[in-house]
Protein backbone atom coordinates (compact mmCIF):
# COMPACT_ATOMS: atom_id res chain seq x y z
CA UNK A 1 0.00 0.00 0.00
CA UNK A 2 1.51 3.41 -0.68
CA UNK A 3 1.90 5.92 2.15
CA UNK A 4 1.74 9.64 1.02
CA UNK A 5 4.89 11.58 2.23
CA UNK A 6 4.80 14.93 3.21
CA UNK A 7 6.14 17.20 6.41
CA UNK A 8 5.33 21.06 7.74
CA UNK A 9 7.69 22.93 9.93
CA UNK A 10 6.55 23.30 13.53
CA UNK A 11 8.87 25.29 14.87
CA UNK A 12 11.51 25.43 17.28
CA UNK A 13 11.03 22.29 20.36
CA UNK A 14 10.92 24.90 23.73
CA UNK A 15 13.19 22.78 25.79
CA UNK A 16 15.72 21.04 23.11
CA UNK A 17 15.71 24.07 20.58
CA UNK A 18 15.60 21.24 17.85
CA UNK A 19 13.16 21.86 14.82
CA UNK A 20 10.14 19.86 14.89
CA UNK A 21 8.00 18.46 11.80
CA UNK A 22 4.34 17.21 11.90
CA UNK A 23 4.04 14.66 9.16
CA UNK A 24 1.45 13.47 6.30
CA UNK A 25 -0.50 11.69 9.37
CA UNK A 26 -0.02 14.04 11.96
CA UNK A 27 2.71 12.76 14.05
CA UNK A 28 5.04 14.58 15.44
CA UNK A 29 8.50 14.49 14.82
CA UNK A 30 12.05 16.13 15.21
CA UNK A 31 14.60 16.47 12.65
CA UNK A 32 16.88 13.17 13.11
CA UNK A 33 13.86 11.59 12.24
CA UNK A 34 12.93 12.75 8.83
CA UNK A 35 13.61 10.87 5.75
CA UNK A 36 17.05 11.43 4.61
CA UNK A 37 15.76 13.22 1.85
CA UNK A 38 13.78 15.58 3.47
CA UNK A 39 16.20 16.35 6.27
CA UNK A 40 18.65 17.35 3.17
CA UNK A 41 16.24 19.60 1.89
CA UNK A 42 15.97 21.30 5.28
CA UNK A 43 19.16 21.79 5.56
CA UNK A 44 19.86 23.49 2.00
CA UNK A 45 17.80 25.70 2.88
CA UNK A 46 18.69 26.63 7.04
CA UNK A 47 22.01 26.69 6.32
CA UNK A 48 22.04 28.98 3.53
CA UNK A 49 19.92 31.56 5.45
CA UNK A 50 21.95 30.70 8.92
CA UNK A 51 25.23 31.73 7.09
CA UNK A 52 23.71 34.63 5.28
CA UNK A 53 22.01 35.92 8.44
CA UNK A 54 25.86 35.61 10.27
CA UNK A 55 27.19 37.42 7.63
CA UNK A 56 25.05 39.99 7.07
CA UNK A 57 23.09 40.49 10.67
CA UNK A 58 21.43 43.58 10.09
CA UNK A 59 19.55 42.09 6.78
CA UNK A 60 16.73 40.21 6.00
CA UNK A 61 19.16 37.03 4.42
CA UNK A 62 16.39 36.17 1.90
CA UNK A 63 17.27 39.68 0.34
CA UNK A 64 21.22 39.20 1.15
CA UNK A 65 24.13 38.60 -1.61
CA UNK A 66 26.19 35.03 -1.51
CA UNK A 67 27.08 32.13 -3.22
CA UNK A 68 26.17 28.66 -1.71
CA UNK A 69 27.93 25.47 -3.25
CA UNK A 70 26.41 21.95 -2.65
CA UNK A 71 28.14 19.13 -3.96
CA UNK A 72 25.72 16.17 -5.12
CA UNK A 73 22.97 18.19 -4.69
CA UNK A 74 20.72 15.40 -5.81
CA UNK A 75 21.54 12.88 -3.75
CA UNK A 76 18.81 10.81 -1.97
CA UNK A 77 16.64 13.24 -3.96
CA UNK A 78 13.74 11.65 -6.62
CA UNK A 79 13.70 12.70 -10.29
CA UNK A 80 10.72 14.85 -9.73
CA UNK A 81 12.46 16.96 -6.46
CA UNK A 82 15.79 17.39 -8.79
CA UNK A 83 13.76 18.91 -11.55
CA UNK A 84 12.29 21.59 -9.57
CA UNK A 85 15.56 21.88 -7.20
CA UNK A 86 17.07 24.64 -8.72
CA UNK A 87 13.92 26.96 -9.81
CA UNK A 88 12.83 26.53 -6.07
CA UNK A 89 16.42 27.28 -4.49
CA UNK A 90 16.70 30.59 -6.34
CA UNK A 91 13.28 31.56 -5.56
CA UNK A 92 13.95 30.74 -1.63
CA UNK A 93 17.20 33.13 -2.33
CA UNK A 94 17.24 35.27 -5.29
CA UNK A 95 20.57 37.24 -4.28
CA UNK A 96 22.31 33.65 -3.70
CA UNK A 97 24.81 32.66 -6.81
CA UNK A 98 23.70 28.66 -6.70
CA UNK A 99 26.30 26.16 -7.95
CA UNK A 100 25.13 22.77 -7.66
CA UNK A 101 27.14 19.58 -8.57
CA UNK A 102 25.74 16.58 -10.05
CA UNK A 103 26.21 13.60 -12.40
CA UNK A 104 22.39 13.66 -12.99
CA UNK A 105 20.90 15.09 -16.39
CA UNK A 106 17.66 15.26 -14.86
CA UNK A 107 18.59 18.36 -12.29
CA UNK A 108 20.49 19.62 -14.83
CA UNK A 109 16.92 19.80 -17.53
CA UNK A 110 16.05 21.72 -14.41
CA UNK A 111 18.01 24.95 -15.15
CA UNK A 112 18.00 26.87 -18.23
CA UNK A 113 20.87 25.71 -21.03
CA UNK A 114 22.65 28.96 -20.15
CA UNK A 115 22.77 28.34 -16.86
CA UNK A 116 24.72 24.15 -17.14
CA UNK A 117 28.22 23.55 -18.01
CA UNK A 118 29.87 20.36 -17.54
CA UNK A 119 33.25 18.72 -16.99
CA UNK A 120 34.20 16.31 -18.97
CA UNK A 121 37.61 13.96 -18.63
CA UNK A 122 38.57 13.08 -21.72
CA UNK A 123 39.38 9.06 -22.23
CA UNK A 124 42.87 8.22 -22.11
CA UNK A 125 44.55 11.83 -22.51
CA UNK A 126 44.12 12.92 -18.94
CA UNK A 127 42.31 16.74 -19.82
CA UNK A 128 39.21 18.14 -18.83
CA UNK A 129 36.86 19.92 -21.10
CA UNK A 130 34.52 22.13 -20.60
CA UNK A 131 30.94 22.02 -22.06
CA UNK A 132 28.29 25.30 -21.64
CA UNK A 133 24.89 25.54 -23.03
CA UNK A 134 22.60 22.95 -24.47
CA UNK A 135 25.98 20.44 -25.20
CA UNK A 136 26.28 20.19 -21.35
CA UNK A 137 23.12 18.95 -21.03
CA UNK A 138 22.99 16.52 -23.43
CA UNK A 139 26.30 15.28 -23.44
Amino acid sequence: MYKRQGFSYLGLDPLSWEPTFRSFDSERVGFDALPTQARHLVAFGALSVRTLWAAYPDRDPRSAEGVVLIDEVDLHQDAGVALKLPATLRAALPEVQWILTTHSPVLASGASADEVLALRKVTGEGRVELYAGASAITH
